[in-house]
């Protein structure tokens, strides 16, 4: 799936700024199911896809409140959301026999027959309601902290009006960032943003009347790069070290490992000088 959106966001007063997002989604959902018959030679082997061509439109808001402890220490209460809209689907479902050498893993595409090839009408699919709430306190240049709660509606998603027995998610994230000096003339690490947090997760995913938990640490660094008066770049590094699953009612726990490399770039275009 692919999203193309567009945003804009204002401040009312000092202390409250509000802004939203208006997105476009597109792209397919592909699902694969395969019978095989791998001790049986000769014997052709079943396939289902079902592929649901997706596109519609989406739109998120968010509020941000800030109360000022001092000049330089700040409160921050935050919400952000998506709204449960509809986008537009057609479903097609194929179904295909096949030929395959198990030992190589190859298949005989001289040997492939397409039973079922059926599209049906453009239907609809129900995304759900989905909320973050935040809360962070802020000291300007030095550190930051805050924790976010999320909960999203799963359970009411429908594609064609069929619901895909999802379940309500829900998490918190806690994390903080430490500056050492801002400031800093003669040691580069000084200037470095320091990055430590933890996320628990439900998640919408059930089997076997068993929910799908997610447990995380997250630690990551901002380097900053050479900038002037009117620009800032930062390169932004992160690893996620987590646990997906568990073992119960024989399922598969999942020990994973994920990087995240991102650039930040702020610079001031269109500034006019003055000279006397």
């Amino acid at each position: 799936m692919s999203k193309f959106y567009i945003g804009y966001g204002i401040g009312l007063g000092k202390h409250l700024s509000i802004g939203a997002n208006a997105s476009y989604i597109f792209g397919s959902l592909k699902q694969y199911s395969s019978t095989e018959f791998p001790q049986l030679y000769g014997v052709f082997n079943s396939r289902q896809e079902t592929n649901n061509y997706v596109s519609g439109l989406n739109y998120d808001l968010g509020a941000q409140y800030t109360i000022d402890l001092a000049d330089d220490r700040h409160l921050i209460f935050g919400y952000s959301g998506s709204l449960a809209t509809k986008l537009n689907t057609q479903t097609s479902f194929i179904v295909t026999q096949y030929q395959k050498d198990f030992t190589t893993g190859d298949e005989d595409l001289t040997h492939t027959d397409t039973v079922t090839n059926n599209q049906t009408p453009f239907g609809k699919i129900q995304l759900p309601r989905i909320n973050h709430f935040g809360v962070s306190y802020q000291v300007d240049r030095k550190f930051l902290v805050g924790a976010d709660y999320n909960t999203g509606a799963w359970s009411s998603l429908t594609i064609n009006g069929v619901n895909q027995g999802l379940q309500n998610s829900s998490g918190v994230n806690i994390g903080g960032q430490f500056n050492p000096n801002s400031n800093s003339l003669h040691s580069y690490w000084a200037l470095v943003d320091y990055r430590l947090g933890t996320h628990i997760e439900k998640t919408y995913v059930t089997v076997n009347g068993q929910s799908i938990n997610e447990y995380g640490v997250t630690f990551g660094l901002g380097l900053p790069l050479a900038h002037n008066g009117t620009s800032f770049y930062k390169v932004n590094f992160s690893a996620d070290v987590g646990q997906r699953g568990t073992l119960s009612n024989s399922l598969v726990k999942e020990n994973y490992v994920n990087i995240h490399l991102s650039f930040t770039l702020n610079d001031k275009w269109f500034t006019k000088y003055k000279f006397d």
